[in-house]
C-alpha cells in the first residue's frame, strides 16, 4: 500500500449503523459500534498485523480503531478443535477461514459471512454435497465451488456469486459480513477448498 494507512470518518449516522472504512484496503470488515457508549469499531481484513489507526471527531463522538489482520498472523492465532483428519474452521468475528488436516493447519483464507439479520449459522456441520458450478434459482447466480453444509442445502460455501454476464458480486468485500447466510470466498481459494475437502469433512462454524 503506497503511504500511510488512512480513515475517514464519514459520519455519526454511518458510524450507527457500523461501517468503518479504512481506505484502500479490499477485504475489510466492519463492526457495529456502539455510539451510545462511545465503544470501538474494529475491521479486519488483507493488511500489516497490528496496523492501526485511530480517527476521533468532537467532543462526545465515539473514536474508531481500525485494526488489520492478514489471514498469514490468523494461522498463528487459530486452534485446531478437532484433532484427527481434516475439518473447515470458520470464525465469523475475524471473517477467515481455517483448513486443519490431523490437528496442524493448512491455509487461511479471507472470507464473507452472512450479513446482519441473514447471519451463516454457528455450530459442528458437514459438508453433505458438492458442485462445480451450482446455480442458485432463488437470486439467479451461479455459486461456483458449491460446498452445502446444512440439512437441505440451504447454507453452503462457495466462490462469490457469478452473474450470467460474468460479473462477480462481493469480490472486493471479503472480510466484510455481507451474503446471504452462506459462506464466500475469493476465486482460486475456492477452488483449493473444493478440491481439499470431501463430502463428510466436518465444518465448525463459531
Amino acid at each position: 500500500m503506497n503511504g500511510p494507512l488512512q480513515c475517514a470518518w464519514i459520519s455519526r449516522i454511518a458510524l450507527a449503523a457500523g461501517l468503518a472504512l479504512a481506505g484502500g484496503w479490499a477485504g475489510r470488515r466492519a463492526m457495529q459500534a456502539d455510539a451510545g457508549q462511545g465503544a470501538a469499531a474494529t475491521s479486519r481484513g488483507h493488511a500489516e498485523e497490528g496496523a492501526a489507526h485511530v480517527a476521533s471527531a468532537g467532543e462526545g463522538e465515539p473514536t474508531v480503531t481500525v485494526v488489520f489482520v492478514r489471514p498469514e498472523p490468523a494461522k498463528i492465532r487459530t486452534p485446531a478443535r478437532i484433532a484427527d483428519g481434516k475439518y473447515i474452521d470458520i470464525d465469523l468475528a475475524a471473517q477467515i477461514m481455517s483448513l486443519f488436516q490431523d490437528g496442524r493447519l493448512v491455509d487461511t483464507y479471507a472470507i464473507s459471512s452472512g450479513k446482519s439479520g441473514m447471519e451463516t449459522p454457528k455450530g459442528t456441520h458437514t459438508v453433505i454435497n458438492k458442485s462445480g458450478r451450482a446455480w442458485s434459482r432463488k437470486y439467479g447466480v451461479f455459486l461456483p465451488y458449491w460446498m452445502a453444509f446444512t440439512p437441505g442445502g440451504s447454507f453452503g460455501i462457495h466462490e462469490v456469486p457469478e452473474w450470467p454476464d460474468g460479473d462477480k458480486e462481493g469480490a472486493g468485500e471479503l472480510g466484510l459480513p455481507v451474503s446471504h447466510g452462506c459462506v464466500r470466498l475469493g476465486s482460486g481459494a475456492a477452488e483449493r477448498v473444493y478440491a481439499w475437502a470431501e463430502i463428510g469433512t466436518p465444518v465448525v462454524v463459531y
